[in-house]
């Protein structure tokens, strides 16, 4: 994620070094550790990915009533 306005090409950039990154074995076991399962993907299907889990939950934390903490 990077703050609204960030060129696309910077997006790209941080997409492939991450996703670099998620590749390493050494990375992967430690995530896996800690009950990670890394998974790189591009920017868009991050977004896609965000907007289905906010269709999801969005309801249920209306219905319970939850706010977040400022």
């Amino acid at each position: 994620m990077a703050p609204k306005g960030t060129p696309d090409e910077v997006v790209q950039r941080m997409s492939r070094e991450i996703a670099a990154v998620l590749r390493e074995p050494e990375t992967q076991k430690r995530l896996q550790t800690a009950y990670f399962d890394p998974v790189g993907s591009t920017p868009e299907a991050l977004q896609k990915f965000m907007a289905e889990e906010l269709r999801r939950w969005k309801p249920v934390i209306e219905r319970a009533g939850l706010k977040p903490d400022n």
